[in-house]
């Protein structure tokens, strides 16, 4: 099989098979859109950076990568289960609940940045105990952050046109991360954007299929993705933060590709130009520029490191 063949098979239509298969059920079952959305997306990414590690050293390593995590990547589907699990609890729980599942996902974007960073030589060596504290704090606000602004994304509206530029981010962090040193961080991230697509596909022709109202309808957010919001912020920032720790990601670039990813499906401010064109516009500028402008400077920090070693 070739290379091509073979990431095509891996990276996309096994993650976007498997969430599109999800989703289905999901809605045959009539579940609420948060859960349908959190648990097609959610498994997706996990069957997929799985499908990734039975490729590259057999099935016995690759199902040992999510039983047994060495590497911090490891960690991943852990952290994306657990945000999915937490959205799927709030769809289900009573309203006096709910208070108790924030404080768990707090708990959760807290463990994150904590796990991955466990067996960084940073960690281990290089920084003290005030810096490890700072810097886990501050990763932590990151990825509180991104899951509040995403799973709140659907106040702006427009799900079509943040569901589509949440897959467009994602392919464009996929090049980013893979330009500045990890090939296959690089990877992850296509797969993360095909478990996207293949929940938004599978969610469109269905639902108007299925012309009754359903609880998987009833909170209005049937493409906004906002359900799988925890799960999207767990795989994409882990992704951000393993690349720059782990990989060549300048500090810069994270921050932008930060910003890129709440534009492109979080929650904007309500200050928007009138018109919905002038507000997709607004939108799409946002998520884009910045976007552009880390992959401007991934790409002319690799010439740069080639013109030195001489290559």
């Amino acid at each position: 099989m070739s290379f091509a063949m073979s990431e095509l098979e891996w990276v996309v239509i096994l993650p976007c098979g498997i969430a599109a298969l999800v989703m289905l059920v999901c809605k045959w079952l009539n579940l609420p859109a948060r859960a349908a959305w959190a648990k097609s997306v959610g498994s997706g990414y996990v069957v997929g950076q799985v499908g990734l590690a039975m490729r590259a050293a057999g099935w016995q390593a690759g199902i040992g990568s999510l039983t047994a995590p060495r590497e911090a990547g490891d960690w991943l589907p852990w952290l994306v289960m657990a945000a999915a699990g937490i959205t799927v609890l709030a769809a289900y729980a009573p309203r006096n609940w709910q208070r108790w599942i924030v404080s768990l996902a707090a708990v959760i974007a807290v463990a994150a940045p904590a796990r991955l960073l466990a067996g960084s030589v940073y960690v281990t060596s290089r920084w003290s105990a005030l810096e490890k504290l700072g810097v886990i704090m501050v990763w932590s606000a990151a990825f509180a952050m991104v899951w509040t602004l995403l799973a709140a994304g659907r106040a702006n509206g427009q799900p079509r046109v943040r569901g589509g530029l949440l897959i467009m981010f994602a392919v464009g962090l996929a090049i980013a991360l893979a330009i500045a040193g990890s090939f296959t961080y690089g990877e992850l991230c296509g797969v993360a954007a095909a478990a996207i697509a293949g929940a938004v596909v599978a969610r469109v022709p269905l639902s108007r299929v299925l012309k009754h109202d359903s609880p998987a309808d009833a909170d209005g957010d049937d493409l906004g993705l906002s359900g799988a919001a925890g799960a999207i912020a767990m795989a994409l920032g882990g992704l951000i933060l393993l690349d720059y720790f782990y990989a060549e990601l300048s500090g810069v670039s994270a921050a932008l590709l930060v910003v890129a990813l709440v534009a492109a499906g979080g929650r904007l401010p309500v200050a928007w130009p009138r018109g919905p064109t002038g507000q997709i516009a607004c939108r799409a500028m946002l998520c884009v520029v910045p976007l552009a402008i880390a992959l401007a400077l991934a790409w002319t920090a690799m010439l740069a490191e080639r013109g030195t070693s001489g290559y």
